[in-house]
């Protein structure tokens, strides 16, 4: 085989591995399997939390005691919420994700009662660190009961979301993060610290 020949085979072999090269980068790319969000903020941004339902409302609040956070309820008497109870509250709030969009744009009124927005069964409103509030409305279930209809009160995009999530919120606000109290030493043990 001649030198030429080999030479002309190279460059139409680095031609061909060039051109597939361009070809394979101008693919478009699959489209990502990462959840979508409803709304998204990092949990330890959260600093007050206010779920309202129809009957009944949950409202804590983060405050500065000396050097540490402490959350504590926001109605009544400022009572501490229990810390762990409160954290997982906080998290559940950071952001939930959605199945799928149901309608984008302005939408009419009796389309909005349609999906239970006239009155919403849950009314969520976090409030962040630099003063940002964001408030989430839950209307109806699906017939189904697979899922919510929610939206952000900024939006008219209203959105499909798990039902567990308005599930979880309903059970903090009929649950709500109060400590549990030390358990009281029995007067048998009390009888018997003293004696020693």
């Amino acid at each position: 085989m001649s030198f030429k020949f080999t030479a002309v085979l190279l460059v139409l072999l680095a031609m061909l591995a060039g051109g597939a090269y361009v070809l394979q980068k101008s693919k478009p790319k699959p489209p990502s399997n990462a959840p979508q969000y409803l709304y998204k903020y990092q949990y330890e941004d959260i600093v007050r939390i206010d779920i309202d339902l129809t009957e009944k409302s949950l409202h804590i609040k983060q405050v500065k005691v000396g050097d540490q956070e402490q959350w504590q309820f926001a109605d009544g008497d400022n009572a501490n919420a229990d810390a762990a109870n409160a954290g997982n509250i906080q998290l559940i709030m950071s952001g939930p994700a959605y199945g799928r969009i149901i309608s984008e744009g302005p939408i009419a009124a009796d389309k909005l009662n349609e999906y239970g927005f006239g009155k919403p069964s849950i009314t969520a409103t976090i409030t962040l660190k630099n003063g940002l509030v964001h408030k989430v409305f839950m209307g109806d279930k699906t017939p189904d009961g697979k899922f919510h209809y929610a939206k952000n009160a900024d939006s008219d995009t209203i959105y499909l979301i798990d039902k567990v999530w308005g599930d979880e919120l309903s059970r903090v606000v009929n649950n709500p993060p109060v400590p549990t109290p030390s358990p009281e030493p029995s007067p048998t043990a009390t009888a018997t610290a003293t004696s020693s």
